[in-house]
């Protein structure tokens, strides 16, 4: 699979025919071309009877299973943005966008036989090659919950290997650089807990509402679909808290329905869902219309209404603000096919019936969504000419139709709008094939997104500026300040930063040495301050170590003696780790009671704080726990043979016990291991490749079978400070190519071995307690320019041996009770390193002390060894008080 970054944004070209040259350029919807053959728009005004149904509602907890097949990238050379061969048609699109041009789309590949999923960062001008699963389905839909995390659901097929399923899929950011771990689809089966059985689907569609801020709160879906004995029934699929639940699915047994769309108002905050219903008995259509309480889900009103009035109601839509609900089907009264407008300003208690138009021709397939105020847009198809329309005052009139493009595809689902009704993308015949393109609407702003997604250092400080959003922004105020060990203000003003691009500010000349706080503050003229905080560890005017501070945001908190119907508050927590990386976001603070939780194998892909209430008693246990995002911390918790991971950049993990299994991991950049109890695991603490710069401080790691600390190639900059390390099989081990780490103030004691140390440079061993390991205390193979200073040796066998290696300095070290303190073996020649002013307590006082070795030379076939020595001319007379 191919990594988001290494994709390559496609120009809309021939892929998706882009009708417009820019967004300051978008028309106003008066004026387009008008239809010239417009009658003048019926206001029949007419009341209908809501009848309140009584049919029988079915509710069920239902649990889902995330599928683990990858998604597979589309790309070829042929493909095109929103991508698929120019030769395929390309069917029944989806989109949603955020206020700063971010799209999420998805599209029925017909060649594939498969729904293609894929974003744009502009706007719509370019998308990105798509990804798709193995897996066929049509009529995807899609909406944004807010400016990064996109939801959606899709018709699975009949014949679908899984069976009859439903699918959800989530993309918590189409932009994220660890695309695409982003894109997740789950599904729900008969074969898991609760299901009923599950049937053919006919239809589907999403709302989303983000009024909690949480964001396992998305919103619901709606289908029909078989379920049970019942056929075509009305489903609704929303938010489930309980133990083994994600979600909770009910329906009305009403059967015989086809088509549905859904909408949450954000006033209200009620779900409203439309159905048409063949009703089998007088050969006719109607419309079925269900209203629930968002903010209260499962204890709320919940209410399923039949319209009567209008004859022979279809492919209805539905769009609601403030209790106002436009309904548009449409209806074959006046002997064509007209589009209606149901109209209710009471939430669904009463409605007025009128027309858009009625012009005498065929007018199908519309779509509705809410602008602003009393405004809402509407387009639908006619004599395949894609038309739209508004209304200024909640439904009550309509403006005359006016022209978006022709050659449009007639078909259920041809065309979508967007959120806020700013774009539409539709199906297009270019004869040979169908492929889709991408019309304004009407005039918009498109707001940018100012970001700061790093401070990073090294030898200097750098923070980043990021618009993330789909248009330019200028005149960009920005501020460092760094205080601490060194002090310094700058300023400045960024010109212009386009849509996309990033800005680094970078500061050098740093001078001093403890930690330094660095606060980075951008102010855009169209937004308001935006800012980001580090704290740095200043060594000798070397970043070495970086974390992040954190903004208040909110706390959500989980306890395993919840009660059913959990939202993640400190009333109403949830009860499993499961729900918290669906529910949070960047920022959040995880709050776990005392109790017992399993892990499973779960990776958050967001920036939290995972708290424990007492590291005593509230147990972690089975898989892993991964945080792979930036500023994470993992503290108070009992790990039981659950795995700790830290993936990602300046997180910690802080006062947690870990027993049995994998310890914890280390990956990326800057991360914090601190005042952990670690025992019985195969390695304790592990430091993988192609990262470093972590602190490793105040940690007591016994009983590994393998290694206490296990680091290995490609990881400079690694502080390893004040742990205690015994009884393992290993204390430290270290191999390939590693430069410029720290040792200092350690206790390596009661292991089979000590440091041993394979390809180490360039670093500082000091102040280090190193004594009875059975057999090598200390060993350096293949190692060159290290200090070895300030450390008692006792009791091991021997206390150090070198191997091949050079340019070392022993110095100022006390060795203690040994007779073979040190040795070396060399092969082909006699390295050089420096013993000096080392305190030996088994020689004779002024004497240099002698340290026995070996080199051994080969030739062409065989060798031979020789007996060398190194020699420690000026031992010190008295052991060094070293500060340990």
């Amino acid at each position: 699979m191919e990594n988001k970054s290494g994709l390559v944004s496609k120009t809309l070209v021939v892929g998706i025919l882009v009708l417009f040259i820019g967004m300051n350029t978008i028309p106003s919807i008066q004026a387009n071309t008008v239809l010239n053959d417009v009658k003048e728009n019926i206001l029949a005004n007419q009341e209908l009877n809501v009848l309140k149904s009584n049919a029988k509602l079915i509710d069920i907890p239902i649990s889902y299973k995330q599928i683990e097949q990858p998604f597979a990238n589309t790309n070829q050379t042929e493909i095109k943005a929103l991508p698929g061969k120019r030769s395929t048609d390309k069917i029944h699109p989806a989109f949603a966008r955020t206020d700063t041009g971010i799209h999420m789309a998805a599209y029925r590949d017909e060649e594939l036989g498969q729904i293609v999923w894929t974003y744009s960062n502009d706007d719509g001008r370019t998308y990105e090659e798509g990804f798709s699963r193995s897996f066929g389905g049509d009529y995807p839909t899609i909406e944004h919950w807010d400016q990064r995390i996109f939801c959606g659901t899709l018709v699975t097929s009949h014949d679908d290997p899984s069976g009859d399923v439903i699918r959800f899929f989530r993309c918590e950011n189409p932009k994220d650089p660890e695309f695409p771990m982003s894109y997740q689809i789950y599904e729900i089966t008969s074969d898991l807990p609760h299901a009923p059985p599950l049937g053919e689907m006919r239809d589907a569609a999403i709302a989303c509402d983000n009024i909690t801020q949480n964001s396992y709160y998305w919103g619901a879906a709606s289908y029909t679909m078989n379920i049970s004995s019942h056929n075509n029934v009305p489903l609704l699929l929303y938010p489930e808290i309980p133990s083994a639940y994600l979600f909770r699915m009910s329906y009305y047994v009403v059967e015989n329905c086809y088509h549905t769309d859904i909408d949450i108002d954000r006033i209200t905050h009620k779900i409203f869902a439309i159905y048409d219903c063949y009703d089998t008995t007088d050969e006719t259509w109607k419309l079925y219309a269900r209203v629930k309480d968002f903010l209260d889900l499962q204890g709320g009103d919940d209410n399923l209404f039949e319209l009567q009035g209008a004859e022979g109601l279809q492919y209805p839509v539905i769009a609601a603000n403030d209790d106002t609900v436009l309904i548009l089907a449409e209806t074959e009264e006046n002997g064509n096919t007209d589009i209606v407008c149901l109209r209710s300003t009471d939430g669904l208690n009463t409605f007025q019936k009128s027309f858009l138009t009625l012009l005498g021709e065929n007018e199908c397939f519309p779509e509705i969504e809410y602008v602003t105020n009393n405004t809402f847009i509407c387009t639908f198809i006619k004599n395949e000419i894609l038309y739209k329309t508004l209304t200024e005052d909640g439904g009550f009139t309509w403006s005359e139709p006016i022209l978006i493009d022709t050659d449009v595809v007639t078909e259920y689902k041809a065309a979508t709008i967007s959120d806020c009704a700013s774009q539409v993308l539709y199906e297009k015949n270019l004869g040979e094939y169908i492929d889709l393109s991408i019309s304004p609407l009407r005039s918009y702003t498109i707001a940018p997104d100012i970001q700061i997604p790093s401070i990073t250092g090294r030898d200097e400080i750098k923070a980043s500026l990021l618009n993330n959003g789909g248009c330019d922004e200028s005149n960009i105020y920005w501020w460092l300040n760094i205080t601490g060990a060194m002090h310094l203000t700058t300023n400045g003003i960024i010109p212009l930063l386009n849509a996309s691009d990033t800005f680094r500010i970078t500061v050098g000349d740093l001078n001093g040495n403890g930690n330094i706080n660095v606060l980075a503050t951008f102010e855009s003229p169209n937004r308001q301050v935006v800012s980001r905080e580090i704290v740095a560890y200043l060594n000798n005017n070397y970043i070495e170590n970086i974390m992040f501070l954190w903004d208040d945001t909110k706390t959500i908190y989980v306890d395993d003696d919840a009660m059913i119907g959990g939202i993640g508050t400190i009333d109403h927590p949830f009860i499993s780790i499961s729900q918290v990386k669906f529910a949070s976001s960047h920022g959040d603070t995880i709050h776990f009671s005392k109790g017992t939780y399993y892990a499973g194998g779960i990776s958050i892909h967001k920036s939290v704080r995972f708290i424990g209430e007492d590291k005593n008693n509230t147990f972690i246990k089975q898989g892993y726990i991964s945080h792979t995002a930036c500023g994470n911390v993992h503290t108070g918790f009992t790990h039981q043979g659950a795995a700790l991971r830290l993936e990602g950049t300046n997180n910690r993990a802080i006062d947690n016990i870990i027993l049995g299994g994998d310890g914890i991991r280390v990956l990326g950049f800057s991360n914090y291991v601190i005042d952990n109890y670690i025992r019985g695991c195969k390695i304790g603490i592990h430091l993988l490749p192609s990262s470093g710069y972590h602190l490793i401080e105040h940690n007591n790691i016994e009983s590994c079978s393998e290694s206490g600390i296990f680091i290995v190639y490609d990881t400079p900059g690694n502080i390893i400070t004040r742990n205690t390390i015994r009884e393992n099989g290993y204390a430290i081990k270290m191999y390939g190519d590693l430069y410029r780490n720290h040792f200092t103030y350690n206790l390596i004691e009661d292991n089979n071995f000590g440091f041993v140390f394979n390809q180490l440079h360039d670093s500082n061993i000091n102040n280090n307690i190193i004594k009875d390991n059975k057999n090598d205390g200390f060993v350096l193979k293949h190692s060159h320019n290290n200090l070895i200073s300030l450390n008692i040796f006792q009791g091991n066998n021997p206390d150090i041996y070198l191997e091949d290696s050079s340019k070392n300095r022993i110095t100022s070290n006390n060795f203690k009770k040994n007779e073979n303190s040190s040795t070396f073996h060399h092969i082909g020649r006699p390295y050089r390193n420096v013993w000096f002013r080392n305190y030996w307590d088994t020689i004779i006082p002024f004497l240099p002390k002698i340290i026995f070795g070996k080199i051994t030379f080969h030739y062409y076939d065989g060798s031979f060894t020789i007996n060398w020595i190194n020699i420690d001319w000026f031992p010190a007379k008295e052991p060094y008080d070293i500060d340990v």
